[in-house]
């Protein structure tokens, strides 16, 4: 088992740490991208490492495509030639 400490954060939280609306937190969650624990009936709070897992995989889809002069990079590293 990990030493690491369950940390809970708030909606709040996490729209002040991604430097976003707490109206966009809302989105996400209402959409499914962000997951969220249910602490009772009207609490809920954002585990630490669901949001480096939504923060990771944002980066992943959202990052720029790689070009190089020979055509398009291919995620294996290999190069689709235009």
């Amino acid at each position: 088992m990990s030493d690491r400490r369950l940390e809970l954060l708030t909606r709040s939280d996490v729209a002040a740490e991604l430097g976003v609306s707490l109206t966009t937190v809302k989105r996400w969650l209402s959409a499914g991208v962000l997951g969220e624990v249910e602490l009772g009936p009207r609490t809920s709070r954002i585990e630490r490492v669901e949001l480096e897992r939504f923060v990771a995989d944002r980066r992943r889809r959202f990052a720029p495509a790689v070009r190089g002069p020979a055509g398009r990079q291919l995620p294996d590293g290999s190069r689709l030639w235009d």
